[in-house]
Formats: C-alpha cells, sequence, structure tokens
C-alpha cells in the first residue's frame, strides 16, 4: 500500500511540474469505429478507457491555440462534438486511470471454447485500428489450450481460437496477410494446470489464450504495446520462460 501511495504521489508531483498539454477528443463510442469516419483528420489515437468506452482524439499539444484550431477544423467536417481538454489536467484528476491508447489485451477463452468473449473483440477492435494507422505492421497470434483434452484435440481447439481472432481481424477490413498464427496446443502453459495435486481453473484460465504480438515491417516483435499477461506468482508454470524462449526461437 505505502508503494501505491508513493507512485500517485510522484506521478501528480511529475505532471504538476510539467507544462500542460492539450487534446481534441474528437468522438467517444461503446464500440471502434474505421478511421474514414474522420474524414482525413490526420494522426487520430485511440484511448479506451476504463469504462471500455472508445475515445478518439489528436494530440497532444503544447499550445491550447492550436488545439482549438484542430478543434475547428473537425467540427468543420461534421464531428460537432469535438471539443478540447486539458490532458495534464485529466490525468491528475485521476492519477492516470485511463488506459494507454496504444495498450493492447491478449484474448482469454472459456473451457472447451474457440467463440471470441465480448471483451476479446473489444480489444481486436483496438489491435485492428492500430493496423489500419501502421500499414507496414503486422499481428502474430499464437493459440494456447489448457491440459484437459488428447494433444490432438487441442491442437485443434487452439487452432479454431487464432482462426476465430483472424476472421474477427480481416472482418474489420485487416488484410489477411497481414495476421499470421500459429497453434500450441497445451504445449506452451503459462500457468500450472494443477496445483497442490489439485485442478486448478484458475491456472488453466490463463492457459486458455490466444496471444497477440505487433510486428515491425521487419517481422520484430514491438514491445511495450501488448499488455502482458499477469500470472499470480504460485500458480507460474515453471516451464514458462524456457518455453516463451523456444516459442520465439521457433515461430
Amino acid at each position: 500500500m505505502k508503494q501505491i501511495i508513493l507512485s500517485v504521489v510522484l506521478l501528480l508531483f511529475s505532471l504538476v511540474a510539467m507544462a500542460d498539454q492539450y487534446r481534441v477528443e474528437l468522438c467517444v463510442f461503446e464500440k471502434g469505429v474505421d478511421n474514414s469516419y474522420f474524414k482525413g483528420i490526420e494522426q487520430v489515437q485511440l484511448a479506451i478507457d476504463r469504462n471500455a468506452f472508445y475515445r478518439y482524439y489528436v494530440g497532444d499539444f503544447e499550445d491550447r491555440a492550436t488545439a482549438e484550431s484542430i478543434q475547428k477544423e473537425a467540427k468543420a467536417k461534421g464531428l460537432k462534438y469535438a471539443k478540447v481538454i486539458n490532458f495534464t489536467q485529466e490525468q491528475i484528476a485521476c492519477a492516470n486511470s485511463c488506459t494507454s491508447p496504444d495498450r493492447m489485451q491478449h484474448l482469454l477463452f472459456d473451457y472447451d471454447q474457440y467463440t471470441l468473449r465480448t471483451q476479446s473483440k473489444r480489444d481486436l477492435d483496438n489491435v485492428s485500428y492500430y493496423l489500419q494507422n501502421n500499414s507496414r505492421h503486422k499481428v502474430r497470434l499464437k493459440g494456447h489450450t489448457d491440459a484437459h483434452g488428447s494433444d490432438t484435440y487441442n491442437d485443434n481447439l487452439s487452432q479454431n481460437r487464432v482462426v476465430a481472432a483472424k476472421r474477427y481481424l480481416i472482418s474489420t477490413g485487416i488484410a489477411s496477410h497481414r495476421v499470421l498464427t500459429k497453434q500450441y496446443g497445451e504445449r506452451m502453459p503459462i500457468a500450472k494446470n494443477v496445483y497442490l495435486g489439485q485442478d486448478s481453473p484458475e491456472g488453466r484460465q490463463y492457459n486458455r489464450r490466444v496471444m497477440i504480438a505487433i510486428l515491425d515491417e521487419l517481422g520484430d516483435e514491438i514491445e511495450g504495446i501488448v499488455t502482458p499477461l499477469s500470472v499470480p506468482e504460485l500458480l507460474k508454470s515453471p516451464f514458462f520462460r524456457e518455453a516463451e524462449a523456444l516459442l520465439t526461437l521457433a515461430f
């Protein structure tokens, strides 16, 4: 708790010390929209807030006059709800609780299922938006299962999971060749399927996943864009680091 309080205090201090940064919030939706919606406005970015609303904005700007000029342009193009916000002051108000615009989430699945959850579709919308605005980048999807079922069954299940995610991205306008997939069945667990001799539903949930990696034009993974899955220490698979290293070499 002391560390959390200290982190918040340091954040607030740093924000107070810096100059105000302004953004133009163009619109807010419950679902993602295509970039064509913004009628030629450049460098539109996306932030998904803690209530899962999609906030589209341009910025940051060091002076309000520049932001107001962009706001005027946006309204002239029909975005009548465009407004200038002081993002620095918003950060102070919410202690930086808003989601970073570039952070994406890995996908989790129900037991023995490959149907995308509602949250997974939102996460894939975020991936799609990023790819639409970074035309030379690709995404790599890696499918996994828990340890219930035969090797063959789980290989097929993990394939169905990445296929479901790929099809969704294609449905949003992403070209098929920009979505790379590979399935690993139950071979690469990040959590224990069994803990202290008992079945571990929580551990198995972490293993039922599709891992997302954004690749640059050279095919190298871009670090820091996708939020890592936070597996409790006691549930971490003892083979996790070794498996991830082998996976990187094998792909």
